[in-house]
Protein backbone atom coordinates (compact mmCIF):
# COMPACT_ATOMS: atom_id res chain seq x y z
CA UNK A 1 0.00 0.00 0.00
CA UNK A 2 1.35 2.93 -1.32
CA UNK A 3 0.47 6.45 0.44
CA UNK A 4 -0.72 9.29 -1.52
CA UNK A 5 0.97 12.51 -0.16
CA UNK A 6 0.36 15.54 -2.24
CA UNK A 7 3.44 18.50 -1.64
CA UNK A 8 1.17 21.89 -1.72
CA UNK A 9 4.26 24.36 -1.32
CA UNK A 10 2.31 27.15 -2.52
CA UNK A 11 -1.47 25.78 -3.31
CA UNK A 12 -3.10 27.73 -0.38
CA UNK A 13 -2.87 30.94 -2.53
CA UNK A 14 -4.98 29.11 -5.56
CA UNK A 15 -8.64 28.52 -4.99
CA UNK A 16 -8.34 26.33 -8.41
CA UNK A 17 -5.72 23.90 -6.15
CA UNK A 18 -7.65 24.04 -3.39
CA UNK A 19 -10.73 22.78 -5.28
CA UNK A 20 -8.56 20.32 -7.31
CA UNK A 21 -7.07 18.73 -3.82
CA UNK A 22 -10.45 18.85 -2.17
CA UNK A 23 -11.88 16.92 -5.06
CA UNK A 24 -9.19 14.48 -5.22
CA UNK A 25 -9.63 13.87 -1.48
CA UNK A 26 -13.54 12.95 -2.14
CA UNK A 27 -13.09 10.80 -4.97
CA UNK A 28 -9.65 9.65 -4.79
CA UNK A 29 -6.99 8.77 -2.68
CA UNK A 30 -5.27 10.97 -0.93
CA UNK A 31 -3.31 10.25 2.41
CA UNK A 32 -1.97 13.32 2.93
CA UNK A 33 -1.18 17.23 2.22
CA UNK A 34 1.67 18.57 3.46
CA UNK A 35 1.95 22.38 2.84
CA UNK A 36 4.74 24.85 3.37
CA UNK A 37 4.30 27.80 5.76
CA UNK A 38 6.72 30.21 4.43
CA UNK A 39 4.88 30.07 1.12
CA UNK A 40 1.47 30.06 2.07
CA UNK A 41 1.34 32.44 5.11
CA UNK A 42 4.30 35.04 4.58
CA UNK A 43 6.22 33.57 7.61
CA UNK A 44 10.34 32.51 7.61
CA UNK A 45 10.97 29.11 6.41
CA UNK A 46 11.16 25.86 8.13
CA UNK A 47 7.07 25.37 9.26
CA UNK A 48 5.10 22.88 7.56
CA UNK A 49 0.87 22.12 7.85
CA UNK A 50 0.17 18.61 7.62
CA UNK A 51 -3.30 17.42 6.49
CA UNK A 52 -5.52 14.53 5.70
CA UNK A 53 -8.89 13.18 5.54
CA UNK A 54 -7.97 10.73 7.71
CA UNK A 55 -7.77 11.44 11.30
CA UNK A 56 -5.69 8.20 11.62
CA UNK A 57 -2.72 10.06 9.29
CA UNK A 58 -2.35 13.02 11.38
CA UNK A 59 -2.12 11.04 14.16
CA UNK A 60 0.44 8.70 13.28
CA UNK A 61 2.26 11.55 11.46
CA UNK A 62 2.19 13.54 15.31
CA UNK A 63 3.46 10.27 16.91
CA UNK A 64 6.57 9.74 14.60
CA UNK A 65 7.48 13.20 14.63
CA UNK A 66 6.66 14.66 17.94
CA UNK A 67 9.16 16.34 19.81
CA UNK A 68 11.89 16.62 16.95
CA UNK A 69 11.22 20.07 15.82
CA UNK A 70 11.55 23.54 16.84
CA UNK A 71 8.27 25.01 17.84
CA UNK A 72 9.36 28.26 16.12
CA UNK A 73 7.61 28.17 12.71
CA UNK A 74 4.32 27.34 14.58
CA UNK A 75 4.66 30.50 16.92
CA UNK A 76 5.54 32.61 13.86
CA UNK A 77 2.45 31.48 12.05
CA UNK A 78 0.18 31.53 15.23
CA UNK A 79 1.45 35.35 15.19
CA UNK A 80 1.05 36.01 11.71
CA UNK A 81 -2.34 34.59 11.75
CA UNK A 82 -3.49 36.21 14.54
CA UNK A 83 -2.09 39.89 13.33
CA UNK A 84 -3.66 39.50 10.17
CA UNK A 85 -6.98 37.61 11.02
CA UNK A 86 -9.32 36.65 8.76
CA UNK A 87 -9.95 39.44 6.91
CA UNK A 88 -6.16 40.13 6.27
CA UNK A 89 -5.72 37.00 4.72
CA UNK A 90 -8.70 36.83 2.67
CA UNK A 91 -7.75 40.44 1.27
CA UNK A 92 -4.07 38.87 0.62
CA UNK A 93 -5.72 36.21 -1.44
CA UNK A 94 -7.60 38.76 -2.85
CA UNK A 95 -5.08 40.69 -4.35
CA UNK A 96 -3.33 38.22 -4.98
CA UNK A 97 -6.09 37.38 -7.69
CA UNK A 98 -6.38 40.60 -8.83
CA UNK A 99 -2.70 40.58 -9.77
CA UNK A 100 -3.19 37.80 -11.98
CA UNK A 101 -5.17 39.64 -14.46
CA UNK A 102 -2.13 42.24 -15.10
CA UNK A 103 1.47 40.19 -14.12
CA UNK A 104 1.69 37.31 -16.74
CA UNK A 105 1.01 40.30 -19.61
CA UNK A 106 3.84 42.44 -17.44
CA UNK A 107 6.18 39.74 -17.72
CA UNK A 108 5.90 38.72 -21.22
CA UNK A 109 6.75 42.57 -21.89
CA UNK A 110 9.90 42.42 -19.88
CA UNK A 111 10.81 39.05 -21.36
CA UNK A 112 10.42 40.22 -24.53
CA UNK A 113 12.09 43.36 -24.05
CA UNK A 114 15.30 41.23 -23.69
CA UNK A 115 14.75 38.72 -26.62
CA UNK A 116 13.24 36.37 -24.40
CA UNK A 117 9.57 34.90 -23.41
CA UNK A 118 6.92 33.94 -21.36
CA UNK A 119 6.27 30.15 -20.36
CA UNK A 120 3.03 28.94 -21.52
CA UNK A 121 1.38 27.20 -18.34
CA UNK A 122 -2.22 27.41 -19.01
CA UNK A 123 -4.18 26.55 -15.62
CA UNK A 124 -0.65 27.31 -13.39
CA UNK A 125 -1.43 30.65 -11.83
CA UNK A 126 1.15 29.65 -9.14
CA UNK A 127 4.18 29.72 -11.02
CA UNK A 128 5.77 31.55 -14.19
CA UNK A 129 8.53 31.64 -15.93
CA UNK A 130 10.43 33.13 -19.21
CA UNK A 131 13.15 31.62 -21.47
CA UNK A 132 16.67 32.52 -20.70
CA UNK A 133 17.84 31.79 -24.42
CA UNK A 134 19.89 34.89 -24.35
CA UNK A 135 22.50 33.50 -21.95
CA UNK A 136 23.22 30.77 -24.29
CA UNK A 137 25.30 32.75 -27.07
CA UNK A 138 26.09 31.55 -30.66
CA UNK A 139 28.81 28.84 -30.41
CA UNK A 140 32.07 29.93 -32.66
CA UNK A 141 33.22 27.87 -35.73
CA UNK A 142 36.44 26.60 -34.21
CA UNK A 143 35.40 26.38 -30.73
CA UNK A 144 34.83 22.74 -29.43
CA UNK A 145 31.56 21.14 -27.78
CA UNK A 146 33.45 21.18 -25.02
CA UNK A 147 34.39 24.51 -24.67
CA UNK A 148 31.47 26.11 -25.77
CA UNK A 149 29.63 23.97 -23.23
CA UNK A 150 31.83 25.08 -20.41
CA UNK A 151 31.64 28.62 -21.17
CA UNK A 152 27.70 28.74 -21.28
CA UNK A 153 27.75 26.61 -18.42
CA UNK A 154 29.88 29.72 -16.48
CA UNK A 155 27.73 32.15 -17.83
CA UNK A 156 24.18 30.24 -16.71
CA UNK A 157 26.18 29.78 -13.53
CA UNK A 158 26.96 33.09 -13.21
CA UNK A 159 23.49 34.20 -13.58
CA UNK A 160 22.10 31.52 -11.14
CA UNK A 161 24.37 33.41 -8.60
CA UNK A 162 22.91 36.81 -9.47
CA UNK A 163 19.50 35.47 -8.71
CA UNK A 164 20.53 33.84 -5.04
CA UNK A 165 22.22 36.53 -4.27
CA UNK A 166 19.17 38.54 -4.72
CA UNK A 167 17.20 35.69 -2.77
CA UNK A 168 15.23 35.07 -6.16
CA UNK A 169 13.74 31.31 -6.54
Amino acid sequence: DVYHIINNAYGLQCAQTSKVINRACVVGRVDAIVCSTDKNFLVPVGGAIVVSPAKNVIQNVGKVYAGRASSSPIVDLFITLLSMGLKGYTRLLNERTSMLETFPTRLEEVAAKHGERLLSCPGNTISFGITLDGLARAKVDDESDEEYFQAVAKQISSFGAMLFSRCVS
